[in-house]
């Protein structure tokens, strides 16, 4: 079963914007299951989370045109230049904080040859696999779709940013530089440029290229070039409040809708992103809000209805289903507590407006394969809608917490419809019926403490 590789997937990509936790965490390091040996060698440091980024993109190459169909269900029609800008932005933001006199890990000749190093290991490696594999790109202008050069330069540059500024000054500035890669990556994917294993295994390729060219500096200074030291942080904070910012994606399944006219469609599973945020006003209760998206292949179940409307069965080919698409923006109340050191569990209770997608189901009949009949349709509309959730938490630095969530939406439709029996007068109306879904998998939290 693939969409728990999935989510994983998800949470390694985004959980690169908020990639605080540093490769010589002294708390932390000590507590990994692997053995101390691995855990302390350089080619793990290098490659802890370049090397699973590529794995899990290369096992999500056959589920890349369901990420696309989200991106089609919304923005079908997209395409903006700004990504060939952004993949840059981490790297002005380096320069010119170096230019302006702020002293970062490296002097700026070590910095440079490490750059230059970083940057040749990228080329060389995405040009080769461009040419070797010769992938389609999903809007079929050229076949140098894998891997995505915009992700890998842009996750190169903001590896740098991390290990100069991040590591020895503040998180927040590879909060900056991952937000920005990310951004990027996000926009190759909704400009229809590049498919979502590209980009898994271009950001992949720009961080293990970074830490191969600082390595290989390391090589050629030795002691010298090294400015100031990497900061040691706490991993979790428990005497303060504090609020967070977070990016939830994982597996999302939706019970069984019975529509008019004995149009049943069936149990739905797709995928699901949401961005979260809280603040917290006592030491367990805070205010929370959320914005989800969700989309879910569809899955007509035709036998039944022909089975009920044989007719139709005689002139139908194929049967066209649209994907259903799902958005709710809620408010409410979140519960959390400690249990033990570092590990947080809650839950939340919240409440909003939802939009639902439009569905439509099409018949191509035997007779005529150049055109389609639609059998149903319902129109786009805004329901009210509840989500509670459940979570389990681990601070895993002073300003980064990953949780696993479990999450319920129960969307009240109420959508008018039109549906055209075969040799019969199309017929207009409106249905009620609850939209239950489910929702599991994994977040990743920055974490804004009160002074």
């Amino acid at each position: 079963m693939k969409e728990p590789i999935i989510c994983l997937c998800l949470l390694l990509w985004i959980g690169l914007q908020s990639c605080m936790a540093q490769v010589a965490d002294t708390v932390y390091t000590r507590r990994h299951f692997l053995p101390e040996n691995i855990v302390n060698s350089e080619a793990y440091r290098m490659t802890h989370i370049s090397l699973p980024l590529m794995i899990v993109g290369l096992s999500t190459v056959n589920r890349d045109k369901r990420f696309r169909s989200m991106r089609n269900s919304y923005i079908p029609t997209l395409r903006y230049h700004h990504d060939d800008y952004l993949q840059y932005a981490p790297a002005v933001l380096l320069t010119g904080l170096k230019a302006s006199g702020v002293e970062g890990a490296s002097t700026w000749s070590k910095m440079l040859t490490a750059d230059a190093l970083s940057v040749g290991i990228l080329a060389i490696t995405v040009n080769s696999l461009k040419l070797s594999t010769n992938r389609l790109r999903p809007d079929r202008t050229d076949h140098k779709s894998f891997p995505s050069g915009h992700s890998a330069t842009a996750f190169m540059t903001a590896t740098m940013l991390h290990k100069e500024y991040g590591l020895t000054r503040s998180p927040f500035y590879s909060i900056a530089g991952y937000s920005l890669a990310t951004a990027t990556a996000l926009s190759r994917q909704l400009n229809n440029k590049h498919w979502f294993s590209d980009v898994l295994v271009g950001a992949g390729i720009g961080i293990v290229s970074t830490e191969m060219g600082y390595f290989l500096a390391d090589q050629i200074f030795g002691n010298r070039g090294r400015i100031r030291q990497d900061k040691a942080y706490k991993p979790y904070v428990t005497d303060k409040k504090y609020g967070y910012l977070g990016l939830q994606t994982g597996y999302g399944i939706r019970a069984n809708i019975k529509l008019p006219h004995d149009i049943e469609i069936g149990q739905l599973q797709g995928v699901y992103a949401a961005l979260t945020g809280a603040g917290y006003f006592s030491d367990h209760w805070g205010v929370a809000g959320k914005a989800a998206f969700s989309q879910a292949a569809p899955d007509f179940k035709y036998k039944t209805y022909f089975a009920l409307h044989p007719e139709a069965d005689v002139k139908t080919d194929q049967v066209l289903s649209k994907s259903l698409t799902y958005s709710n923006f809620v408010l409410g109340l979140e519960y959390s507590t400690q249990v033990i050191p570092g590990i947080q569990a809650g839950g939340s209770v919240l409440g909003g407006v939802a939009w639902a997608g439009s569905y439509r189901i099409d018949f191509v009949k035997e007779t005529d394969f150049s055109s389609t009949r639609t059998l149903f349709k319902t129109d786009s509309h805004m329901i009210p809608n509840i989500d509670l959730n459940c979570h389990l938490q681990r601070f895993v630095h002073t300003h980064m917490g990953v949780k696993l969530f479990f999450n319920y939406n129960l969307g009240f439709s109420d959508s008018h419809y039109s549906y055209y029996p075969l040799a019969e007068n199309p017929i207009y109306g409106k249905g009620r019926y609850n939209l239950h879904s489910f929702a599991f998998g994994a977040e990743v939290s920055a974490l804004l403490w009160r002074k």
